[in-house]
């Protein structure tokens, strides 16, 4: 499959709503009193806050390098890789993992026997986690992990060690599907807690997951799913709702190779309103809307190198507030490609890039 997107497609047009009221056009109403991009914003970074400065994440990301093989069967052979056609999406490293997905053909045991009921700590001699044999505290269907306090930008444990909490693996699976619960505790709060599952299909693979995560302040119930096929190419979908609040976002992404064509999909609900960014995009046209409580306010159109946005009456902060809704439908994806490392790992879906 050929490259013909350019580089710069989806990070154009969220730079371009940065930018929004620059090449606006005319003779066209200005947006309602029910359009608060402002407040809209606001409640995103209220919603990711939990995925963009949490602690339990942040020592998640040891895993990837320092951990022994978890699956305890052999895993199918990886779909191959092809050459991306939209390489603006490998900036958010999410394509490459959905194209390297691995899992086992049939449901079966998740963890080694030798790793099964233990405790692992890590060694920073080696660099690797290895079995603690005094410990007798992890779950008799999983494991134990113990987490560490680790260096914000390298994300390496600090030395010496400070033990901070701990990551618990169990195995939920059933007969139909492969199921993992992730639990992680930091001090007294519960971070994560989670359950996924991977299902290899006849030409592609459903990957899910449900549960909470927590910074400690704000609460969020998450529903997701990854979904590729060769003949119908990605679905991403991403559903959060803050506990207590009635602040919601729906993400939903979608790649199609035959055409070519990505849609992003955002809606934020807060305050008993709506605001929906719509967009498509191609090598050569973008199109969609921006939507206020049903009513849209902001025609898109033009290409991804030179979009058009039909509103008028746009101030700075509006301008600046659609582009921060925009760059969060990233910030969001980011957020749960570190949360689900453990998952990833233990149901062999591979994380590297090609």
């Amino acid at each position: 499959m050929t490259r013909s997107w350019t580089h710069c497609t989806v990070r154009a047009a969220a730079l371009s709503l940065v930018a929004i009221g620059l090449t606006a056009c005319g003779d066209s109403a200005g947006p309602g009193d029910t359009f608060d991009p402002v407040a809209s914003s606001e409640a995103t970074a209220e919603a990711l806050a939990p995925f963009t400065d949490n602690p339990g994440i942040d020592a998640l990301f040891v895993l990837e390098t320092a951990l022994p093989a978890l699956g305890g069967a052999a895993a199918a052979p990886a779909i191959p890789v092809p050459d991306s056609p939209y390489p603006a999406l490998d900036e958010v490293r999410v394509l490459d993992r959905l194209l390297g997905f691995m899992s086992p053909t049939v449901p079966a045991v998740l963890f080694p026997a030798d790793l099964l009921g233990k405790t692992l700590v890590y060694n920073p001699s080696t660099g690797q986690y290895e079995v603690d044999l005094e410990a007798t505290d992890a779950p008799s269907n999983g494991i134990r992990i113990v987490l560490y306090a680790v260096d914000p930008i390298f994300h390496e444990p600090i030395e010496p060690l400070n033990a901070v909490g701990h990551l618990d693996l169990t195995d939920e699976g059933t007969a139909e599907a492969d199921r993992v619960r992730v639990v992680v505790v930091i001090g007294s709060v519960t971070h994560l807690d989670y359950v996924a599952s991977a299902t290899v299909l006849t030409s592609g693979l459903v990957f899910s997951a449900v549960g909470q995560v927590s910074d400690g302040v704000t609460v969020v119930d998450f529903d997701l799913s990854h979904t590729w096929s060769e003949v119908d190419g990605f679905t991403l979908t991403y559903g959060i709702d803050v506990v207590g609040t009635d602040t919601y976002l729906d993400v939903r992404i979608e790649l199609d190779p035959t055409v070519e064509i990505v849609t992003f999909y955002l809606e934020v609900g807060h305050d008993g309103g709506t605001l929906i960014l719509d967009l498509s995009a191609t090598a050569t046209a973008l199109s969609g809307t921006v939507t206020a409580d049903g009513t849209v306010v902001v025609e898109v159109s033009g290409t991804p190198e030179a979009p058009v946005f039909d509103a008028e009456g746009l101030t700075p902060e509006q301008q600046q507030a659609l582009g921060e809704l925009f760059d969060g439908i990233f910030e969001l994806i980011e957020g749960f490609n570190g949360l689900l490392i453990p998952a990833y790992l233990v149901l062999q879906v591979s994380i590297a890039l090609a």
